[in-house]
């Protein structure tokens, strides 16, 4: 038994070592160094005047735009009225089931 745990750590540390090393080698893939890449963004902003047509859309919109909160309100309104339907019926079929049946006079 002692033999196979040893061997099982083993093959646990050399998935381990190996996944570590793949994922080293992909984080430190870079086509330039930074520096290249710093310097090709300052003169990309000063090339074209700004950086207006990097900006994202969201940042002009309305906060109830951005956040979806006419979309949510509605939910929030189709929720409350299907959860208020579902209790009138509950409510309903109890009643029905509870209420003893009426005789009639001719019974």
């Amino acid at each position: 038994m002692n033999l196979n745990f040893r061997f099982l750590i083993k093959m646990t540390m050399y998935s381990y070592r190996n996944n570590a090393v793949s994922m080293s080698k992909l984080m430190k893939d870079e086509m330039k160094p930074g520096r290249e890449v710093a310097v090709y963004w300052i003169e990309h902003v000063l090339r074209h005047g700004g950086t207006k047509h990097l900006q994202n859309r969201a940042k002009h919109l309305p906060f109830y735009k951005r956040h979806l909160l006419d979309v949510w309100l509605f939910l929030s309104v189709v929720l409350a009225i299907s959860i208020f339907i579902n209790i009138k019926i509950f409510f309903w079929l109890v009643g029905k089931i509870k209420t003893p049946h009426r005789k009639t006079k001719d019974q």
